[in-house]
């Protein structure tokens, strides 16, 4: 059987209504995917800007702990600088001691041979030295004294 013109025109024209349903079906799926996959990357760019921002505080919070590291550094090295330094001092001071006694011990010997003498009977020139080397002697326990 043969169809007419206008039977032909209608299969066809059916056709077409079939074929746009068709495409506007896959049209209507491929924008759900489309959709889907704008939603994942919207999600997936939040998610690495928190990744990004969490790096980030992570790396403010270990600069400014570095930091404080090395601030710490630089004190404990000015402390030891200066316990250093105080140490010296005192050696400096322990050798000044030292010296003082020394002088000491040899002034209490010349006041020893002043004594002497003056029993020997040289007694005026004697007192002179004795009280010349007591002077010298309290000078020296004064200096003493002031270094501790």
């Amino acid at each position: 059987m043969t169809k007419t013109p206008l039977q032909l025109f209608t299969t066809q024209q059916q056709q077409l209504l079939l074929l746009l349903k068709a495409i506007e079906q896959q049209t209507l799926l491929r924008q759900a995917d489309y959709d889907t996959l704008i939603d994942q990357l919207q999600a997936n760019q939040t998610s690495i800007t928190a990744t990004l921002d969490a790096v980030s505080d992570n790396a403010a919070a270990s600069q400014s702990a570095f930091t404080r590291l090395v601030e710490k550094g630089i004190v404990l090295k000015r402390q030891a600088a200066k316990k250093i330094t105080a140490i010296h001092k005192l050696e400096q001071k322990a050798e000044q001691l030292k010296e003082a006694i020394r002088n000491t011990r040899r002034l209490m010997i010349q006041i020893q041979h002043v004594h002497t003498e003056m029993r020997s009977g040289q007694c005026i020139q004697l007192q002179l030295k004795v009280r010349q080397l007591q002077a010298k002697n309290a000078a020296l326990i004064t200096a003493y004294q002031c270094l501790y």
